[in-house]
């Protein structure tokens, strides 16, 4: 017997924003959150290029829990939240 999913509704972290509206808007307005991070080594390649995703822990994970969490861990829990 086939199992059945229903989807909800719909949460991320991304780095285009942290809730849903925001991160589609700015991806149809074309926006990127690639950026280039600059090690300070002053060597060739030292430098990245990364899409940092920010969030706030807020009151959704205790601090104490959160210590003990992975950050995709954090992520899931604010996403799902």
């Amino acid at each position: 017997m086939p199992r059945r999913v229903f989807v909800t509704g719909m949460g991320l972290v991304s780095p285009l924003g942290n809730d849903v509206a925001q991160a589609f808007e700015r991806l149809y307005a074309g926006e990127s959150a690639v950026r280039r991070v600059n090690s300070g080594s002053g060597l060739p390649g030292g430098d990245a290029i990364v899409a940092p995703a920010t969030f706030e822990l807020g009151d959704v994970i205790p601090r104490a829990r959160a210590r003990f969490m992975a950050r995709a861990s954090q992520m899931a829990v604010l996403g799902a939240g």
